[in-house]
Protein backbone atom coordinates (compact mmCIF):
# COMPACT_ATOMS: atom_id res chain seq x y z
CA UNK A 1 0.00 0.00 0.00
CA UNK A 2 1.11 3.58 -0.58
CA UNK A 3 1.94 5.81 2.80
CA UNK A 4 -0.96 6.99 4.80
CA UNK A 5 -0.18 8.56 8.50
CA UNK A 6 -3.43 7.47 11.18
CA UNK A 7 -5.58 9.73 9.39
CA UNK A 8 -5.54 8.14 6.37
CA UNK A 9 -3.75 11.13 4.93
CA UNK A 10 -0.90 10.56 2.53
CA UNK A 11 2.63 11.46 4.27
CA UNK A 12 5.47 13.51 2.06
CA UNK A 13 7.50 11.87 -0.59
CA UNK A 14 11.26 11.21 -1.05
CA UNK A 15 12.19 10.10 -5.04
CA UNK A 16 14.80 7.23 -4.34
CA UNK A 17 17.99 6.83 -6.85
CA UNK A 18 17.44 5.44 -9.85
CA UNK A 19 18.24 1.79 -10.06
CA UNK A 20 19.25 -1.04 -12.80
CA UNK A 21 15.84 -0.71 -14.41
CA UNK A 22 15.94 2.87 -14.66
CA UNK A 23 12.68 3.96 -12.45
CA UNK A 24 12.54 6.30 -9.78
CA UNK A 25 10.62 4.90 -6.93
CA UNK A 26 9.54 6.18 -3.31
CA UNK A 27 10.79 4.65 0.02
CA UNK A 28 8.52 2.73 2.30
CA UNK A 29 7.97 1.60 6.08
CA UNK A 30 6.41 -1.21 6.83
CA UNK A 31 3.91 -0.36 10.15
CA UNK A 32 0.94 -3.19 10.78
CA UNK A 33 0.90 -4.63 7.21
CA UNK A 34 0.17 -0.81 6.32
CA UNK A 35 3.15 1.09 3.96
CA UNK A 36 4.31 3.87 5.61
CA UNK A 37 6.49 6.72 3.61
CA UNK A 38 9.78 7.96 5.46
CA UNK A 39 12.37 10.12 4.35
CA UNK A 40 15.10 8.48 6.41
CA UNK A 41 16.91 5.65 4.47
CA UNK A 42 18.02 4.22 7.14
CA UNK A 43 14.58 3.01 8.16
CA UNK A 44 13.40 2.20 5.12
CA UNK A 45 12.41 -2.03 5.32
CA UNK A 46 10.93 -1.86 1.50
CA UNK A 47 13.19 0.11 -1.13
CA UNK A 48 11.51 1.22 -4.62
CA UNK A 49 12.61 -1.79 -6.01
CA UNK A 50 10.69 -3.82 -3.65
CA UNK A 51 7.40 -2.06 -3.62
CA UNK A 52 7.35 -2.00 -7.69
CA UNK A 53 7.80 -5.72 -7.29
CA UNK A 54 5.17 -5.97 -4.75
CA UNK A 55 3.18 -3.99 -7.03
CA UNK A 56 3.56 -6.33 -9.62
CA UNK A 57 2.23 -9.24 -7.48
CA UNK A 58 -0.97 -7.47 -6.28
CA UNK A 59 -4.39 -8.96 -7.37
CA UNK A 60 -7.18 -5.98 -8.79
CA UNK A 61 -8.28 -5.08 -5.17
CA UNK A 62 -4.72 -4.07 -4.45
CA UNK A 63 -4.32 -2.52 -7.94
CA UNK A 64 -7.61 -0.24 -7.53
CA UNK A 65 -6.32 0.47 -3.39
CA UNK A 66 -3.17 1.28 -4.91
CA UNK A 67 -5.06 3.88 -7.34
CA UNK A 68 -6.80 5.56 -4.48
CA UNK A 69 -3.99 6.19 -2.30
CA UNK A 70 -2.35 7.61 -5.55
CA UNK A 71 -5.42 9.81 -5.45
CA UNK A 72 -4.70 11.19 -1.95
CA UNK A 73 -1.54 11.68 -3.53
CA UNK A 74 -2.77 13.69 -6.47
CA UNK A 75 -4.77 15.88 -4.44
CA UNK A 76 -1.25 17.63 -2.53
CA UNK A 77 0.96 16.50 -5.18
CA UNK A 78 -0.97 16.48 -8.80
CA UNK A 79 2.32 15.89 -11.20
CA UNK A 80 3.45 12.53 -9.05
CA UNK A 81 3.51 10.92 -12.10
CA UNK A 82 6.61 13.58 -13.25
CA UNK A 83 7.95 12.55 -9.66
CA UNK A 84 8.06 8.96 -9.79
CA UNK A 85 8.27 7.46 -13.76
CA UNK A 86 8.85 4.18 -12.38
CA UNK A 87 5.78 4.16 -10.16
CA UNK A 88 3.62 5.30 -13.42
CA UNK A 89 5.04 2.78 -15.41
CA UNK A 90 4.22 0.31 -13.15
CA UNK A 91 0.62 1.11 -12.30
CA UNK A 92 -0.15 1.39 -15.95
CA UNK A 93 1.47 -2.16 -16.86
CA UNK A 94 -0.47 -4.19 -13.97
CA UNK A 95 -3.61 -1.72 -14.57
CA UNK A 96 -4.01 -3.83 -17.78
CA UNK A 97 -2.73 -7.26 -16.57
CA UNK A 98 -5.73 -6.74 -13.57
CA UNK A 99 -8.34 -4.77 -16.47
CA UNK A 100 -10.41 -7.66 -17.11
CA UNK A 101 -10.85 -8.16 -12.97
CA UNK A 102 -12.23 -5.13 -12.14
CA UNK A 103 -15.62 -4.92 -11.02
CA UNK A 104 -17.54 -1.43 -12.83
CA UNK A 105 -17.38 0.60 -9.05
CA UNK A 106 -13.83 -0.55 -9.43
CA UNK A 107 -13.34 0.54 -13.26
CA UNK A 108 -14.97 3.96 -12.45
CA UNK A 109 -12.94 4.60 -9.40
CA UNK A 110 -9.90 4.13 -11.22
CA UNK A 111 -10.65 5.98 -14.56
CA UNK A 112 -11.63 8.91 -11.82
CA UNK A 113 -8.20 8.63 -10.34
CA UNK A 114 -6.29 8.40 -13.19
CA UNK A 115 -7.99 11.58 -14.18
CA UNK A 116 -7.08 13.57 -10.97
CA UNK A 117 -3.43 12.60 -11.45
CA UNK A 118 -3.59 13.95 -15.05
CA UNK A 119 -2.46 10.52 -16.57
CA UNK A 120 -1.78 11.95 -20.67
CA UNK A 121 -4.25 11.09 -23.53
CA UNK A 122 -1.24 9.72 -25.48
CA UNK A 123 1.04 6.78 -26.11
CA UNK A 124 0.37 3.83 -24.13
CA UNK A 125 -1.77 5.56 -21.42
CA UNK A 126 -4.24 6.75 -24.50
CA UNK A 127 -4.45 2.82 -25.12
CA UNK A 128 -5.28 1.76 -21.73
CA UNK A 129 -7.23 4.59 -21.73
CA UNK A 130 -9.67 2.63 -24.62
CA UNK A 131 -9.17 -0.65 -23.15
CA UNK A 132 -11.08 1.16 -19.52
CA UNK A 133 -13.50 2.22 -21.77
CA UNK A 134 -14.37 -1.26 -23.51
CA UNK A 135 -14.55 -2.38 -20.27
CA UNK A 136 -16.69 -0.25 -18.79
CA UNK A 137 -18.87 -0.19 -21.78
CA UNK A 138 -19.79 -4.03 -21.09
CA UNK A 139 -20.68 -3.61 -17.62
CA UNK A 140 -22.56 -0.11 -17.65
CA UNK A 141 -25.39 -1.15 -16.40
CA UNK A 142 -24.07 -1.83 -12.87
CA UNK A 143 -21.85 1.14 -12.24
CA UNK A 144 -23.96 3.50 -9.68
CA UNK A 145 -24.46 7.15 -9.96
CA UNK A 146 -21.40 8.25 -8.48
CA UNK A 147 -19.47 5.56 -11.03
CA UNK A 148 -21.32 7.21 -13.83
CA UNK A 149 -20.40 10.69 -13.08
CA UNK A 150 -16.85 9.67 -12.28
CA UNK A 151 -16.57 7.88 -15.81
CA UNK A 152 -17.81 10.59 -17.83
CA UNK A 153 -16.11 13.28 -16.03
CA UNK A 154 -12.96 11.53 -15.96
CA UNK A 155 -12.80 11.03 -20.08
CA UNK A 156 -13.59 14.97 -20.44
CA UNK A 157 -10.82 15.86 -18.16
CA UNK A 158 -8.41 13.88 -20.61
CA UNK A 159 -10.06 14.88 -23.34
CA UNK A 160 -10.53 11.07 -24.66
CA UNK A 161 -13.70 10.37 -27.53
CA UNK A 162 -14.81 7.31 -26.31
CA UNK A 163 -18.06 7.55 -28.25
CA UNK A 164 -19.15 3.83 -27.27
CA UNK A 165 -19.09 4.56 -24.00
CA UNK A 166 -20.60 7.77 -23.81
CA UNK A 167 -23.37 7.01 -25.53
CA UNK A 168 -23.83 4.33 -22.56
CA UNK A 169 -23.63 6.29 -19.93
CA UNK A 170 -25.66 8.57 -20.94
CA UNK A 171 -28.27 6.11 -21.62
CA UNK A 172 -27.89 4.49 -18.28
CA UNK A 173 -27.91 8.36 -16.24
CA UNK A 174 -30.98 9.50 -18.44
CA UNK A 175 -32.56 6.66 -17.45
CA UNK A 176 -31.61 7.09 -13.17
CA UNK A 177 -31.16 10.57 -12.95
CA UNK A 178 -33.57 11.23 -10.29
CA UNK A 179 -30.82 8.45 -8.18
CA UNK A 180 -27.89 11.11 -8.53
CA UNK A 181 -26.80 13.80 -6.07
CA UNK A 182 -26.49 17.39 -7.10
CA UNK A 183 -22.53 17.12 -7.36
CA UNK A 184 -23.07 13.91 -9.72
CA UNK A 185 -25.56 15.37 -12.16
CA UNK A 186 -23.34 18.97 -12.15
CA UNK A 187 -20.63 16.69 -13.16
CA UNK A 188 -22.16 14.20 -15.88
CA UNK A 189 -23.88 17.55 -17.66
CA UNK A 190 -20.52 19.28 -17.64
CA UNK A 191 -18.14 16.20 -18.79
CA UNK A 192 -20.76 15.57 -21.95
CA UNK A 193 -20.57 19.57 -23.22
CA UNK A 194 -16.80 19.28 -22.29
CA UNK A 195 -16.43 16.63 -24.53
CA UNK A 196 -18.68 18.26 -27.17
CA UNK A 197 -21.18 15.27 -27.22
CA UNK A 198 -24.65 16.04 -26.56
CA UNK A 199 -26.73 13.49 -25.66
CA UNK A 200 -30.25 15.29 -25.87
CA UNK A 201 -31.92 12.59 -23.70
CA UNK A 202 -29.52 13.68 -20.87
CA UNK A 203 -29.75 17.02 -20.97
CA UNK A 204 -33.46 16.65 -21.48
CA UNK A 205 -33.38 14.45 -17.81
CA UNK A 206 -30.90 16.35 -15.94
CA UNK A 207 -32.87 19.82 -16.64
CA UNK A 208 -36.28 18.10 -15.65
CA UNK A 209 -34.73 16.20 -12.53
CA UNK A 210 -33.39 20.08 -11.22
CA UNK A 211 -36.85 21.68 -12.22
CA UNK A 212 -38.63 19.23 -10.21
CA UNK A 213 -36.27 19.44 -7.41
CA UNK A 214 -36.47 23.06 -7.56
CA UNK A 215 -40.05 22.65 -6.95
CA UNK A 216 -39.85 19.66 -4.13
CA UNK A 217 -37.70 22.89 -2.69
CA UNK A 218 -34.23 21.25 -2.83
CA UNK A 219 -32.70 23.71 -5.23
CA UNK A 220 -30.65 24.65 -2.17
CA UNK A 221 -28.75 21.15 -2.31
CA UNK A 222 -26.95 22.20 -5.14
CA UNK A 223 -23.35 24.17 -3.73
CA UNK A 224 -22.71 27.11 -6.40
CA UNK A 225 -19.99 25.37 -8.08
CA UNK A 226 -22.45 22.74 -9.05
CA UNK A 227 -24.75 25.50 -10.55
CA UNK A 228 -22.05 27.28 -12.20
CA UNK A 229 -20.94 23.82 -14.26
CA UNK A 230 -24.57 23.23 -14.98
CA UNK A 231 -25.50 26.67 -16.47
CA UNK A 232 -22.26 26.57 -18.65
CA UNK A 233 -22.54 23.08 -19.82
CA UNK A 234 -26.15 23.58 -21.27
CA UNK A 235 -24.58 27.04 -22.39
CA UNK A 236 -22.08 25.21 -24.49
CA UNK A 237 -25.19 22.54 -25.81
CA UNK A 238 -26.28 26.12 -27.57
CA UNK A 239 -29.95 24.83 -28.78
CA UNK A 240 -30.25 22.85 -25.38
CA UNK A 241 -30.03 25.81 -23.52
CA UNK A 242 -33.17 26.96 -23.40
CA UNK A 243 -33.84 23.46 -21.09
CA UNK A 244 -32.44 24.39 -18.25
CA UNK A 245 -31.53 28.27 -18.41
CA UNK A 246 -35.09 29.40 -19.04
CA UNK A 247 -36.16 28.02 -15.95
CA UNK A 248 -36.59 31.32 -14.20
CA UNK A 249 -36.61 30.04 -10.63
CA UNK A 250 -32.92 28.86 -11.36
CA UNK A 251 -32.14 32.63 -12.58
CA UNK A 252 -33.62 34.19 -9.42
CA UNK A 253 -31.40 31.83 -7.65
CA UNK A 254 -28.23 32.62 -8.72
CA UNK A 255 -29.00 35.88 -8.60
CA UNK A 256 -29.53 35.36 -5.13
CA UNK A 257 -26.23 33.76 -5.43
CA UNK A 258 -24.13 36.11 -7.38
CA UNK A 259 -22.15 37.30 -4.62
CA UNK A 260 -20.73 34.00 -4.02
CA UNK A 261 -19.11 33.03 -7.68
CA UNK A 262 -15.72 33.72 -8.94
CA UNK A 263 -15.52 36.49 -11.62
CA UNK A 264 -14.53 34.10 -14.16
CA UNK A 265 -17.74 31.87 -13.57
CA UNK A 266 -19.83 34.49 -13.64
CA UNK A 267 -18.54 35.43 -17.25
CA UNK A 268 -19.51 31.72 -18.04
CA UNK A 269 -22.77 32.47 -16.87
CA UNK A 270 -23.47 35.65 -19.18
CA UNK A 271 -22.49 34.17 -22.02
CA UNK A 272 -24.72 30.97 -21.12
CA UNK A 273 -27.75 33.01 -20.44
CA UNK A 274 -27.35 35.17 -23.21
CA UNK A 275 -27.38 31.90 -25.71
CA UNK A 276 -30.17 30.66 -23.89
CA UNK A 277 -32.04 33.69 -24.80
CA UNK A 278 -33.04 34.34 -21.10
CA UNK A 279 -34.06 38.27 -20.85
CA UNK A 280 -33.87 38.21 -16.98
CA UNK A 281 -32.55 42.38 -16.03
CA UNK A 282 -32.41 41.29 -12.72
CA UNK A 283 -30.02 38.41 -12.63
CA UNK A 284 -28.05 40.28 -15.21
CA UNK A 285 -28.01 43.08 -12.79
CA UNK A 286 -26.73 41.07 -9.97
CA UNK A 287 -24.23 39.36 -12.27
CA UNK A 288 -22.67 42.86 -12.87
CA UNK A 289 -22.90 44.16 -9.25
CA UNK A 290 -20.66 40.86 -8.45
CA UNK A 291 -18.56 41.79 -11.23
CA UNK A 292 -17.93 45.59 -10.24
CA UNK A 293 -14.43 45.91 -8.31
CA UNK A 294 -13.22 42.65 -9.74
CA UNK A 295 -13.15 43.06 -14.08
CA UNK A 296 -9.39 42.83 -13.50
CA UNK A 297 -9.24 39.68 -12.72
CA UNK A 298 -10.92 38.61 -15.62
CA UNK A 299 -8.85 37.38 -18.72
CA UNK A 300 -9.71 38.44 -22.33
CA UNK A 301 -12.04 35.64 -22.98
CA UNK A 302 -14.23 36.29 -20.34
CA UNK A 303 -14.26 40.14 -20.59
CA UNK A 304 -15.21 39.78 -24.58
CA UNK A 305 -17.92 37.08 -23.43
CA UNK A 306 -18.85 39.38 -20.86
CA UNK A 307 -19.24 42.49 -23.15
CA UNK A 308 -21.24 39.88 -25.84
CA UNK A 309 -23.81 39.08 -23.15
CA UNK A 310 -24.86 42.31 -22.01
CA UNK A 311 -25.05 43.32 -25.66
CA UNK A 312 -26.99 40.30 -26.26
CA UNK A 313 -29.35 40.57 -23.33
CA UNK A 314 -29.51 44.32 -23.82
CA UNK A 315 -28.89 45.15 -20.30
CA UNK A 316 -26.88 48.45 -19.79
CA UNK A 317 -25.65 47.33 -16.39
CA UNK A 318 -24.00 51.15 -15.41
CA UNK A 319 -22.63 49.45 -12.30
CA UNK A 320 -20.02 46.96 -14.60
CA UNK A 321 -19.83 48.91 -17.67
CA UNK A 322 -20.15 53.02 -16.13
CA UNK A 323 -16.86 53.66 -14.90
CA UNK A 324 -15.00 53.11 -17.78
CA UNK A 325 -12.98 50.22 -15.90
CA UNK A 326 -14.28 47.66 -17.98
CA UNK A 327 -12.72 49.29 -21.34
CA UNK A 328 -9.86 50.23 -19.43
CA UNK A 329 -9.01 46.34 -18.94
CA UNK A 330 -9.81 45.60 -22.68
CA UNK A 331 -7.01 48.13 -23.74
CA UNK A 332 -4.80 46.58 -21.26
CA UNK A 333 -5.13 42.91 -23.00
CA UNK A 334 -5.71 44.63 -26.12
CA UNK A 335 -2.68 42.35 -27.81
CA UNK A 336 -4.35 38.75 -25.86
CA UNK A 337 -7.81 39.01 -28.00
CA UNK A 338 -8.18 36.30 -30.48
CA UNK A 339 -10.62 36.62 -33.86
CA UNK A 340 -14.06 35.77 -32.11
CA UNK A 341 -13.51 37.88 -29.07
CA UNK A 342 -12.48 40.76 -30.93
CA UNK A 343 -15.86 39.88 -32.97
CA UNK A 344 -17.44 40.01 -29.62
CA UNK A 345 -16.15 43.72 -28.28
CA UNK A 346 -16.98 44.91 -32.00
CA UNK A 347 -20.74 43.77 -31.23
CA UNK A 348 -20.74 44.94 -27.73
CA UNK A 349 -19.30 48.56 -29.50
CA UNK A 350 -21.97 48.20 -31.95
CA UNK A 351 -25.00 48.04 -28.77
CA UNK A 352 -22.85 50.79 -26.88
CA UNK A 353 -23.65 53.27 -30.07
CA UNK A 354 -27.17 52.12 -30.48
CA UNK A 355 -27.54 52.70 -26.90
CA UNK A 356 -26.22 56.17 -27.01
CA UNK A 357 -23.83 55.39 -23.60
CA UNK A 358 -21.67 58.05 -21.64
CA UNK A 359 -19.52 55.94 -20.49
CA UNK A 360 -16.01 54.90 -21.80
CA UNK A 361 -15.82 52.23 -24.72
CA UNK A 362 -12.85 50.95 -27.05
CA UNK A 363 -9.79 53.22 -28.37
CA UNK A 364 -10.32 53.65 -32.30
CA UNK A 365 -7.16 50.98 -32.48
CA UNK A 366 -9.20 48.21 -30.58
CA UNK A 367 -11.88 49.05 -32.30
CA UNK A 368 -10.65 48.79 -36.06
CA UNK A 369 -8.95 45.38 -35.08
CA UNK A 370 -12.50 44.03 -33.76
CA UNK A 371 -13.53 45.80 -37.36
CA UNK A 372 -11.11 43.61 -39.05
CA UNK A 373 -11.72 40.92 -37.04
CA UNK A 374 -15.61 40.62 -37.50
CA UNK A 375 -14.84 40.75 -41.60
CA UNK A 376 -12.55 38.14 -41.28
CA UNK A 377 -14.83 35.76 -40.11
CA UNK A 378 -17.60 36.64 -41.98
CA UNK A 379 -15.61 36.35 -45.23
CA UNK A 380 -14.46 32.13 -43.60
CA UNK A 381 -18.08 31.97 -43.45
CA UNK A 382 -18.92 32.73 -46.53
CA UNK A 383 -15.97 30.41 -48.05
CA UNK A 384 -16.97 27.43 -45.53
CA UNK A 385 -20.74 27.50 -46.93
CA UNK A 386 -19.67 27.99 -50.79
CA UNK A 387 -17.50 25.29 -50.73
CA UNK A 388 -19.73 22.76 -48.69
CA UNK A 389 -23.04 23.87 -50.49
CA UNK A 390 -25.39 20.61 -48.38
CA UNK A 391 -24.50 22.36 -45.34
CA UNK A 392 -26.30 25.27 -43.70
CA UNK A 393 -25.15 28.13 -42.67
CA UNK A 394 -26.42 27.04 -38.95
CA UNK A 395 -24.48 23.96 -38.79
CA UNK A 396 -21.53 25.31 -40.56
CA UNK A 397 -20.72 28.02 -38.23
CA UNK A 398 -21.44 30.18 -35.01
CA UNK A 399 -22.15 33.16 -36.93
CA UNK A 400 -25.71 32.90 -37.96
CA UNK A 401 -26.79 36.15 -39.73
CA UNK A 402 -30.64 35.33 -39.44
CA UNK A 403 -30.42 35.40 -35.21
CA UNK A 404 -28.79 39.04 -35.49
CA UNK A 405 -30.40 41.47 -32.38
CA UNK A 406 -29.04 44.70 -32.16
CA UNK A 407 -26.14 43.94 -33.90
CA UNK A 408 -25.09 41.00 -31.66
CA UNK A 409 -24.95 37.69 -33.54
CA UNK A 410 -25.00 34.42 -31.66
CA UNK A 411 -21.52 32.90 -31.20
Amino acid sequence: MLPTNRTGKLVGTAPFPEHGHGMAGIIFMRTSGVGRLTSQRKDARLTAIGLLDEIKQANHVDIVLYWKQLGRLAACRPLWMRAYPGLSLIMREETYRVLGALGAQQLGSVAHVMAKSHVPNQGAWMALWTELAHAATALVHDLNPQALANMAWAYATVGHAAPALLEAVAGEAARRVAEFKPHDLAAIIWAYAKLGHVVPALFEGVAAELVCRTVAGRLYEFSSQALVKMIWAYGAAKHLAPLLLQFEPLALEVAERAHTFDPQDVADMVRAYAIAGHVAPALFEALAHRMAGSVRELNPQALANIAWGYALANVRAESLFGDGAFAECCELVAGKFGTSELHQLHQWDLWCSEQEVTWRTLSPMLLERCRDATWMLFLRTRTMQSSRPSVSPRGSSDMDCSRQRKGCNRM
